[in-house]
């Protein structure tokens, strides 16, 4: 059965919070973002707002995904050589 749109939006208007980022500010974030995950670094509060945004934000948990693909490859590419 699908899903109404009502019920795809609950989970993000269940989790929106007093304070969050903007777009602009998701992207800014991003590359430092996807580069310490990558490294294994330890996630920290810094970074809540961002992934609370990326739960909400289909256009800029694209940017991420997309940007992890590519530097996943790159490192892929290097680790052939």
């Amino acid at each position: 059965m699908e899903q109404s749109a009502l019920e795809r939006w609950m989970p993000a208007v269940l989790d929106t919070r007093d304070e969050e980022i903007s777009c602009s500010q998701c992207f800014d974030q991003t590359p430092a973002y996807v580069e310490a995950e990558l490294a294994g670094q330890h996630q920290s509060e810094v970074y809540a707002l961002f992934r609370q945004h990326l739960g909400q934000c289909r256009v800029c948990r694209e940017e991420y995904e997309a940007l992890k693909e590519v530097l996943l490859a790159e490192a892929s590419d290097e680790r052939a050589e």
